[in-house]
């Protein structure tokens, strides 16, 4: 077991579904949050005209509604 495998945390992961860095097909996803994240939500950002592939995570606009969700239910959340 590596150190990174003794840490587990909630984890929100984003993805865009037109990212080419990070294809969804890949299973980089499902292998890297199980080795990390006890609890996972994973948000996808739907392709449209306006989405750049992997750039479109630094908008958060695609995918803030969803994160304050999940913000909201964890521990200690105000």
């Amino acid at each position: 077991m590596t150190k990174l495998e003794e840490i587990t945390v909630e984890a929100f992961v984003i993805l865009s579904e037109d990212d080419k860095r990070h294809p969804l097909e890949l299973p980089i996803l499902e292998e890297r949050v199980a080795k990390i994240a006890s609890d996972a939500s994973v948000y996808v950002v739907s392709e449209t005209d306006r989405t750049n592939g992997h750039g479109a995570t630094c908008n958060s606009s695609y995918y803030a509604e969803p994160l304050e969700e999940f913000l909201g239910q964890l521990p200690n959340a105000p």
